[in-house]
């Protein structure tokens, strides 16, 4: 494995955050970073604009600890 490896993983679901974290506790790691970003949507109705949330995405990166 390269040592210098920094691993990001992105994440929209419920189970896919679960198995992230079970990840994260079998192997060591460190600089973990975890940012969650969230996206909208306008849409036109009549005369106005609409604001839409679409789903967040969770995104996850580390690099494996150096022994």
């Amino acid at each position: 494995m390269n040592p210098n490896m920094r691993v990001v993983i992105n994440a929209i679901s419920m189970e896919t955050i679960c198995e992230i974290k079970e990840i994260l506790t079998l192997y060591p790691m460190e600089n973990g970073e975890i940012v969650q970003i969230q996206v909208n949507r306008a849409k036109e109705a009549g005369k106005y604009h609409l604001v839409q949330a679409e789903n967040p995405v969770w995104i996850y990166s580390f690099d494996f600890h150096k022994e």
